[in-house]
């Protein structure tokens, strides 16, 4: 399977955003929003769904992008 440049050359953005996820939704940071079902509760775990959302909507663009020439030439360097 082809991979672009960027994730070669270390972690890839999806792992860091499934961990930044599960850091992000668990229940110590979750508890500093109040109370649960709160509205500010609901707000920041919306935000943090559509940043990630739109994160991978970005990441997915961009490697769209990559041609099968560009990757072909990444094989040979």
């Amino acid at each position: 399977m082809e991979r672009s440049k960027q994730s070669r050359q270390g972690i890839p953005l999806p792992f860091l955003l499934a961990v930044a996820a599960c850091l992000l939704l668990n229940w110590p940071v979750l508890s500093i929003f109040g109370d649960a079902g709160g509205f500010l509760t609901i707000a920041y775990l919306f935000f943090i769904w559509l940043c990630i959302i739109f994160t991978l909507s970005w990441y997915c663009c961009k490697e769209a992008t990559n041609t099968p020439e560009d990757l072909g030439s990444e094989e040979n360097q």
